[in-house]
């Protein structure tokens, strides 16, 4: 079997550890190590056993010690970062509890409702990741007050719908 991966300089890549089981000239994985989307790896590499793999259903290989080493490693994470404010985890618990009961009784209105939220998300991620670079290059906290995040400047889509009469957003 041939495997092509193109013309193009990118190829594709995989985390499903099984893939390297030393078949198809692919090398052998002799340890397992957790990772994390963020580039964590953890510092513990377990010995991976081929003989207790089953090749029909490599996913049922027993990775608790790694799943275990990602759960410590995003508590680390969890405890280092900024908490969310209560209020909006309670309104965030009821906006997933919501989206999910449209997904079952109206499926459109699911779809429109998340579209929506896509563009809330789009809008806030922008105001914050603004301000988190901000605050990096000052070297502050990522902590603003409302004066000082009243003087980030708007967004695109807040520009556009200021009326031209209007004094403008900085002050809000």
């Amino acid at each position: 079997m041939l495997l092509d991966g193109g013309s193009g300089a990118n190829f594709h890549e995989s985390n499903d550890w099984w893939i390297f089981s030393g078949e198809l000239r692919r090398p052998p994985a002799p340890s397992l190590c957790g990772a994390c989307s963020c580039g964590w790896r953890g510092e513990t590499s377990y010995p991976l056993s081929w003989e207790d793999v089953d090749r029909n259903a490599p996913h049922l290989y027993d990775t608790r010690q790694l799943k275990d080493d990602w759960a410590r490693h995003i508590g680390d994470v969890e405890t280092r970062a900024v908490s969310v404010p209560d209020v909006l985890v309670a309104l965030l618990d009821q906006v997933e509890q919501e989206l999910d009961r449209l997904a079952g009784d109206a499926p459109p209105a699911g779809l429109r409702a998340i579209s929506r939220l896509e563009h809330v998300i789009a809008e806030a991620g922008y105001a914050a990741a603004y301000g988190a670079e901000a605050d990096a290059r000052s070297g502050t906290l990522i902590a603003r007050t409302r004066a000082a995040r009243a003087r980030r400047p708007p967004t695109p889509t807040q520009l556009l719908s200021v009326p031209l009469n209007s004094p403008g957003l900085m002050g809000r």
